[in-house]
């Protein structure tokens, strides 16, 4: 698993790659976390298109991220998941709770 930031247009832009799992999903947390609490106030975009899989301990970091965001007023959005990445933002129900974009351009021309 690797995770790198961006910032695009004052949008931090979170670029997941590889597996996301028991082993590595304490690094995520580490990394993710800092940019949620550093974009007060703005919005982030998490890419999913390099991430082949999540485990639900992965999943529990994005929502781990998002209560912190909602205090932060930070807007996360996901952008270009897989088809098996899709599958699993569908079946817990993450499309209900995030805005899921096609590409990282796609959410970031979204308001």
């Amino acid at each position: 698993m690797e995770c790198n930031t961006e910032t695009i247009d004052g949008v931090a832009v979170v670029h997941l790659s590889g597996d996301v799992d028991m082993r590595s999903a304490n690094a995520f947390e580490a990394q993710f976390l800092p940019v949620i609490e550093s974009s007060a106030g703005k919005r982030v975009v998490l890419d999913l298109a390099g991430t082949r899989y999540m485990s639900s301990v992965g999943l529990r970091v994005i929502m781990k991220a998002a209560q912190a965001g909602r205090q932060l007023d930070v807007t996360l959005a996901l952008a270009g998941p897989n088809e098996d990445m899709r599958e699993i933002i569908q079946i817990s129900r993450f499309d209900k709770i995030f805005p899921v974009h096609d590409s990282v351009a796609a959410a970031l021309a979204a308001e």
